[in-house]
């Protein structure tokens, strides 16, 4: 399971969660809350390899590793060079929205889109940006 590609495992994952909260709301009768990523109360985890996150948390490492100090130039595109721009206007609670569900990430204007056909194809590739679940 852990070669699977990206939308096989987000795929995986949510059916997982699907069947966990279809057992819990009927042993339950609907007393608990459903458990969903994007609402928080999901953790992801490995003992294998050491590591717990939430969308959250995820979301609040990925931006603290960006350096927004770095003087940004704007190239032929009308893109910043240094990420793009990514981040420096996104709250880690709006970015871990982005990193569960439909959200796709445009490379030409870098920002999220809910279907991959509004996005613009990969200049490198040619391909429709991949979900931008891990």
């Amino acid at each position: 399971e852990l070669k699977l590609p990206p939308d096989d495992m987000y795929h995986k994952l949510r059916n997982v969660i699907d069947s966990v909260n279809a057992y819990v709301s009927h042993h339950s009768n609907g007393r608990y809350p459903k458990l969903s990523p994007d609402r928080g109360n999901v953790i992801f985890a490995s003992s294998m390899h050491g590591y717990a996150f939430s969308l959250e948390s995820f979301a609040t490492q990925y931006l603290d590793q960006l350096d927004f100090d770095v003087e940004e130039e704007e190239d032929a595109f009308g893109s910043f060079k240094n990420h793009g721009g990514l981040g420096r206007n996104l709250t880690p609670e709006a970015f871990a929205k982005r990193l569960w569900g439909n959200a796709y990430l445009d490379p030409k204007t870098r920002t999220f889109q809910r279907r991959s056909n509004e996005c613009a194809p990969d200049p490198v590739t040619g391909l429709s940006p991949k979900r931008t679940f891990v």
